[in-house]
């Protein structure tokens, strides 16, 4: 808007010297030795000056505009970015955090943390659970109908819900939450070009493990719809091992094509 005003001025500044130069030009080519030509010399440097005084006004509001706006940009961008960070270093904290107990044979406790906890939580997770009813198949013999059954049961999002809540214990899965937050501010901040918003993403995925990776596949697919959708946004599955999936086949149509970008995974959707 400042610099339509501004490109505005220059042309009216310039048409009105235009105007008072051209014919006082005229007016000392053919009457310089008349004395009314220097009180007329004076009127129009006056209008003159005045108009370069206006412009000068212009250009000058103008340029505190252009350098509010630049300062008002960097703050946002400290901003973003000191939250970013801050929500990465939440990220790194909560997975350090993560507990599994697991009794080992001899009757002891071993106490897990962070991506060994993970790791155990996720293997425990695939292999129970609760399978769900599942449709009567005559051509079929009940174990087979029953395995069936065990390799779609994390099909149904609500089923899917459960299984995970069963898992869960005392725990809980908040780093997920906190990748969503994350996401969204990525998301969000409409100053960062396409470059600038890859460069985050990455940083983010960086700090995530493949068994991290599968757990967030999961998670969002039976809890959080919004999440959901930036993954796809951000083809934040385009690396995931399908072979940490329980039935990658059919899970893998949790999320839409976009969500696996140009792997492989794409090809059995």
């Amino acid at each position: 808007m400042m610099g339509k005003i501004f490109r505005k001025s220059i042309i009216l500044i310039t048409f009105i010297f235009l105007i008072i130069a051209y014919p006082l030009y005229l007016s000392f080519s053919f009457n310089y030795n008349k004395l009314e030509n220097f009180a007329q010399l004076g009127d129009s440097l006056n209008a003159l000056f005045s108009g370069l005084a206006f412009l000068a006004l212009i250009y000058t509001i103008y340029q505190q505009n252009t350098d509010m706006r630049n300062t008002k940009k960097e703050m946002q961008n400290q901003n973003f970015e000191n939250h970013f960070f801050h929500l990465l270093k939440i990220h790194n904290n909560l997975v350090a955090k993560f507990r599994e107990i697991n009794i080992l044979d001899d009757g002891k406790e071993h106490y897990m943390y962070g991506g060994e906890a993970i790791s155990f939580f996720l293997d425990r997770f695939k292999e129970g659970g609760f399978t769900g009813f599942y449709r009567v198949d005559e051509s079929l013999s009940k174990k087979e109908q029953m395995e069936n059954a065990y390799r779609n049961k994390n099909i149904d999002a609500g089923t899917l819900k459960v299984n995970i809540s069963l898992n869960l214990g005392h725990n809980n899965l908040k780093f997920i939450d906190n990748v969503y937050l994350m996401l969204k501010l990525i998301d969000k901040q409409l100053d960062l070009t396409i470059d600038e918003k890859k460069f985050y993403i990455d940083t983010v995925f960086a700090q995530i493990t493949d068994k991290e990776l599968v757990l967030i596949f999961y998670y969002t697919h039976a809890f959080n719809e919004g999440l959901k959708v930036l993954l796809e946004k951000f083809t934040f599955f385009e690396n995931i091992d399908e072979q940490l999936l329980h039935n990658w086949q059919e899970e893998v149509k949790f999320y839409k094509e976009e969500a696996y970008g140009e792997s492989s995974l794409a090809l059995y959707l």
